[in-house]
């Protein structure tokens, strides 16, 4: 958007002139003995419609948008100085409006409102001046006409620059398509999961790519000049297709290469493969104010690429399946088995990860480590259904197990067992059902 251009012919269509500057700098010295009881209307009615009252999550959040909202006003919409630091602080305001989801055709409500305030005012102070009430409103309605333009015509700039956005992220994840596909050509199809891992990238991912296509199609025929709500609706459509699917490709990528495409088994020090997972993981950990314990680690010869995907895997289910009424907690622990064995070749190391979330069924402990596995529904927790079934794998490449135990409410624990030590030799992958 040309903003030198839309700023002038705005002012212009108009008739801002001086008069105008002049009546709002005027009216301005009024609205301070006012504008206080006019944002407690404002408020309060935001208060009581469910739909923007849900927009302010707290106390702490409305006072902060009606602090901003106040210095918008009083400072910059009714001072009469429309220049460019003016257009800037609207376009600031427009964009606020969009991040915490106040929509366009709310605007004129809340104008309208603001107007009733200023009019009975008005009226009540110039009861003998109908000409300076009149022209105290002429210039009001200007101000505020100006303002909601702008702030609508930027809500719109940056929803198709969001729009454009996600074309080229659609375009992006066509291009992983192809090379998925190429990729997926070369893999060996004598395993079973590759079989299975087939059978997925030929139906069921050309599902979310159709949507993408025919939602990238209506988009583009539909809200080539503005946004309109159903415009809105296909974005977010096409959004969640385009993340699930590069997602689920994703996972389908690095799950096939567990035993097609692995490094060469070196020596491995566990708690800088936990750091490292938890560094990744810090916003999530952050957001739900997780605490995470780590034991004693080991170091023993493995694969360190599939042993960060492993621990990751394991952290994040571990997060991400927490109770709603409490923080997760995570400990994470390794110890030797075998011990006492004179031949440290069969040593064996167990890591433990632990939580207290919510748990499942026991009847369920073999079930979930299986591909596309899931005990709840995409709308409940995110995810794919393929992070415990690489896990797995990885255990077996490894030449070791892996398995949970767990009760309904009572949090899980996973347990993987991996030999310390390895001859060079590559484990057979055979996975049993």
């Amino acid at each position: 958007m040309n903003h030198d251009f839309d700023y002038r012919d705005r002012l212009t269509y108009l008739k801002v002139d001086e008069q105008t500057k002049t009546e709002l700098q005027q009216f301005r010295a009024t609205l301070r003995e006012f504008i206080d009881d006019m944002m407690d209307d404002l408020y309060d009615h935001l208060s009581t419609t469910p739909q923007t009252a849900a927009l302010f999550t707290s106390p702490h959040v409305m006072e902060h948008a009606r602090s901003q909202q106040r210095n918008h006003w009083q400072n910059s919409v009714f001072n009469g100085d429309f220049d460019h630091d003016y257009l800037q602080r609207s376009a600031a305001v427009g964009k606020a409006h969009q991040r915490i989801g106040l929509e366009p055709r709310w605007y004129l409500g809340g104008y309208c409102l603001l107007l009733n305030k200023i009019t009975t005012e008005l009226v009540a102070r110039y009861p003998d001046k109908p000409e300076k009430i009149v022209s105290q409103l002429n210039a009001v309605n200007k101000a505020l006409f100006l303002d909601m333009d702008l702030a609508i015509s930027v809500y719109i700039e940056r929803a198709e620059e969001a729009l454009n956005q996600r074309a080229d992220e659609l375009a992006r994840v066509n291009d992983q398509l192809e090379e998925f596909a190429q990729r997926a050509s070369e893999l060996t199809r004598s395993n079973a999961d590759l079989e299975e891992f087939a059978y997925v990238a030929s139906h069921d991912l050309q599902e979310p790519l159709r949507k993408i296509q025919a939602f990238g199609d209506r988009l583009e025929a539909k809200c080539e000049s503005s946004l309109s709500d159903e415009g809105k609706d296909y974005l977010a459509r096409m959004r969640n297709a385009a993340v699930r699917m590069q997602k689920l490709v994703g996972d389908l990528l690095t799950y096939s290469r567990v035993s097609t495409t692995s490094d060469a088994l070196v020596s491995v020090d566990l708690g800088e493969v936990v750091h490292d997972v938890l560094n990744d993981l810090e916003i999530p950990i952050t957001t739900c104010e997780a605490q995470v314990e780590i034991g004693e680690m080991l170091t023993i010869n493995a694969d360190p690429i599939q042993m960060r995907q492993l621990m990751q895997n394991l952290i994040s289910n571990a997060i991400k399946y927490k109770r709603s009424d409490e923080a997760p907690k995570v400990r994470i622990d390794t110890k030797i088995m075998n011990g006492q064995s004179d031949n440290h070749e069969n040593e064996l190391c167990q890591i433990t990860v632990q939580d207290n979330g919510i748990g499942f069924d026991q009847k369920y402990a073999n079930r979930i480590f299986g591909i596309f596995q899931r005990l709840h529904g995409r709308s409940e927790y995110e995810g794919t259904g393929v992070g415990l079934a690489l896990c797995r794998k990885v255990a077996m490449r490894h030449g070791g197990t892996i398995g949970a135990s767990s009760r309904d409410g009572e949090g899980a624990t996973f347990t993987v067992t991996l030999p310390v030590h390895h001859d060079g030799k590559e484990h057979q992958n055979h996975e049993h059902s």
